[in-house]
């Protein structure tokens, strides 16, 4: 009698094990997906230096009637499938500062005599989540 129970618990758990399907593998090209459904076809993308958080960058060229264009910006977190950051600043840029944080750099549409003034920004740290100012 016990090795039948054994037996068909034994059986029960190997069938219900075979139906569960494990999780598909997180997708490399999702981060293209979303960029496109937020900018279009108009974006440039790079990777930190281990891949595992890309850029996604969408900014117009500067024209006489729109000589500061709007950054628009993500960062996506390639391992959690998610976005980490999302910024949109006029005339600015973003950069790699090293494999884990991103740097902003906004100037300003006058320029002071004060050199402090002349360049603002904040670097953002992806692991502490956390910003601080340049």
């Amino acid at each position: 009698m016990r090795t039948i129970f054994v037996f068909i618990t034994i059986s029960f758990l190997a069938i219900h094990c075979a139906c569960i399907k494990p999780a598909p593998p997180p997708n490399k090209d999702d981060f293209k997906n979303i960029a496109e459904k937020k900018f279009g076809t108009d974006f440039q993308f790079s990777f930190n230096s281990d891949s595992s958080f890309v850029l996604i960058i969408n900014q117009k060229k500067p024209t006489a009637q729109n000589p500061f264009p709007l950054l628009k910006f993500f960062v996506y977190d390639l391992s959690n499938n998610k976005i980490i950051l999302e910024d949109n600043r006029p005339n600015s840029m973003v950069v790699w500062k090293n494999s884990y944080q991103v740097e902003v750099i906004i100037t300003p549409e006058m320029v002071s005599t004060d050199a402090k003034n002349n360049s603002k920004g904040y670097i953002y740290d992806l692991r502490q989540k956390k910003k601080t100012k340049r």
